[in-house]
This record gives C-alpha cells, structure tokens and sequence, in this order.
C-alpha cells in the first residue's frame, strides 16, 4: 500500500493525528546561537514553514524569529511566555539585548512588564489626544455630523486649559467646579453638555486605558435641564471652534 492509499483509508480521528504531528515536525525551532549582525543579514529563510526561531547564546530567553517572507523580529522567551520586542533592522541587536536584559530583571522581580507599560501610556494620555480618538470613533460609528461638531467644538472651547493634561491629573472636585464656572458663565445646558462630552470620551479611553483612574465627572452636580433640550443652533458652532 502506497502512502496516498495509506492517507485516504485513515478515518477523521486519524486525520486530525496526523496533521498535529505533521504541524509539530513543521513548528518553529529553538536552535541556540550567537545572534550577531552578520547573521541576522544573512540568516536563511525557512523554506519548509512559515517561521524558525533561533536562541542567542548571549542573553538567555533572547531570540529572533525569522518569517518566510524575510521578516525577522526579536522577542524574550522566559517562563512559558513570548514577549515581542521588536522588528529588525529598526531595533538594532544591541538595542534588543539591552530591552531583553531589562525585562528579565522586571520579570525576576515579580513584574509584569506589559502591565508597567500599560499603566505609563494611560498616565500620558492626554485629553487632547483622547478627544481625537473619541471623534475618530464617532465618525467611524456613523454618527450625526451634529454630534462631531459638539464633541470638537464644546471641548476645545470650554476646556481648553485641559487639552495637553494626561486624562489621569484630572480631579474631580476641578472637573465639578469647571462644570459651575460653565454654568454660571454659559448656561446650564452648554455645561451639561460639554461634560457630558468629557464624561463619554474618558469612558472611551479607559476602555483602551484601563488603569486610568475613575471616571472624574463623577463629582459634578449636573444641571436639571428640560427632558426635551432644544438642539445649539448650527449657526453658533463654528464660533466653538475659535477658543475662548
């Protein structure tokens, strides 16, 4: 019996078997050596499989991938987990040996070094940039040009101190006195809506951020306003966008 008979007379049970071995002879390998500049330049694609992975000799847990498609990045393999570091050429060997040695001294310290950096992007996040991102999401959501128009002309325009300030220094008891000052000043559905705003984008980002502290509108006393609150006339919205 050839192989091809072989093949067919296998029932489904069988089949499957046989493609996890065939998958597991084809997996990617951990050959260990000293990764220098010269191979990494030279290294030979993998001809057989999407991707082979070598070990540096140097720096324990250390290695490159190297796909079929000539794309090679470095990752840091320690305690049954990959930690991409980043792709070469753009990261230099030198410069992923030194990111491989600094999360292994995070790791041996109990840290979880995806975590820090989570955590230190959500602390600089600012506002301008999280409004940015919540209009983005509005337009992508198909929603009203009348919502846009509110989110980038309220925003600027009465919280404009704010707009280069990480979303995590806001404070609740500033965000609840801004919110008087807009009333007393403005009215009280312009103040409203304007934190309401504010309230929305924060929402967004600590979805994509979710170290970032408590929602900081949560200290406002909001305005009763009418159930049916008559839409800011269009004529009024470019004068948002002028700052003030």
């Amino acid at each position: 019996m050839n192989l091809a008979s072989l093949v067919s007379s296998l029932g489904e049970e069988d089949l499957k078997k046989l493609e996890r071995l065939v998958r597991a002879r084809r997996a990617p390998t951990g050959r260990r050596v000293k990764l220098t500049a010269a191979f990494l330049k030279d290294v030979p694609l993998p001809a057989d499989r999407a991707q082979v992975l070598y070990m540096d000799s140097e720096v324990r847990g250390l290695g490159v991938c190297v796909g079929a498609t000539g794309a090679r990045s470095f990752f840091l393999r320690k305690r049954g987990r990959h930690r991409v570091i980043g792709r070469w050429p753009e990261w230099t060997l030198e410069q992923a040996r030194a990111r491989a040695r600094e999360l292994i001294v995070a790791i041996d310290k109990g840290l979880d070094p995806e975590a820090e950096e989570r955590k230190k992007t959500a602390k600089g996040i600012t506002l301008q940039a999280a409004l940015e991102e919540y209009v983005a999401k509005l337009k992508a959501a198909g929603k009203s040009p009348r919502s846009v128009e509110a989110a980038e002309g309220l925003v600027p325009r009465y919280l404009a101190a704010w707009l280069g300030r990480p979303l995590s220094s806001l404070d609740p008891m500033e965000v609840r006195d801004r919110h008087k000052k807009i009333s007393d000043d403005h009215g009280p559905v312009v103040a409203n809506r304007a934190l309401e705003i504010l309230r929305a984008l924060y929402r967004v980002a600590r979805k994509v951020y979710p170290t970032l502290p408590e929602d900081p509108t949560r200290a406002v006393n909001w305005n009763k306003t009418s159930s049916q609150r008559p839409p800011i006339p269009w004529a009024q919205l470019p004068a948002w966008r002028g700052g003030g």
